[in-house]
């Protein structure tokens, strides 16, 4: 795979970009790839980001939660450390919560306050 070809681009870039028409992919090329062909590129970029082959063996599965909007008072240098990592920032703070949480329930056996 030509490493030159590769442009990575968030979700809103690419809606931005097909609203205005700058679809720059060549789907013909994509259409012409056989199912042994994806497979084999799909190996090679995850050799090439030092993804195992095998990632998934330990991957689980998550069915999200129902999201309930609340009001936060954030320290300015949070919020910034957020918006600066990207367009998702509010999931990215989600995430990170989930994860104390998690980790809070294996360590302590509860969830809630102590």
């Amino acid at each position: 795979m030509k490493k030159e070809r590769i442009v990575r681009r968030s979700r809103a870039e690419i809606e931005v970009r097909l609203r205005q028409g700058l679809d720059d992919s060549d789907w013909d090329r994509v259409a012409a790839l056989s199912d042994e062909d994806i497979e084999r590129l799909a190996l090679e970029e995850n050799a090439e980001l030092g993804i195992p082959d095998d990632w998934y063996r330990d991957a689980i599965p998550v069915i999200p939660e129902e999201k309930e909007s609340v009001t936060l008072i954030l320290d300015r240098g949070v919020v910034d450390y957020f918006k600066n990592k990207g367009d998702s920032y509010t999931s990215m703070m989600n995430a990170v919560l989930r994860d104390y949480v998690q980790r809070q329930i294996e360590n302590n056996g509860v969830a809630g306050r102590e």
